[in-house]
């Protein structure tokens, strides 16, 4: 049986994170992978600021900086269930490069 990876939830995601990471976000995010990420948000925004956020963008990048404009204003636990989705989200290439290089900038 093959094992399952784990997300490492060692790392905390802030706010300096998502703008560090920015366009790594951008650039290895799809329309299909924000829309399941912002399903997997839902509890955390309101239906007016998921609305914004896909209504307010005419391309998926646009959409993206909408979502990650957003994020930091719902706070820490947001942030958090953001990183979560993303992993659930079949990103967890995304999720793993950014952890490390937090890690690195850490050290």
């Amino acid at each position: 049986m093959a094992e399952v990876a784990k997300m490492d939830e060692s790392v905390v995601w802030s706010r300096d994170c998502l703008r560090r990471h920015r366009v790594r976000f951008i650039d290895n995010m799809s329309d299909v992978t924000l829309r399941s990420v912002l399903d997997r948000l839902a509890v955390r925004m309101s239906d007016e600021e998921r609305e914004r956020i896909l209504c307010e963008g005419t391309t998926t990048n646009d959409r993206i900086r909408n979502l990650l404009d957003t994020l930091p204003t719902k706070g820490q636990h947001t942030i958090a269930a953001f990183k979560r989705a993303l992993w659930d989200c079949d990103c967890q290439f995304l999720v793993n490069e950014i952890d490390q290089l937090e890690r690195q900038a850490a050290n």
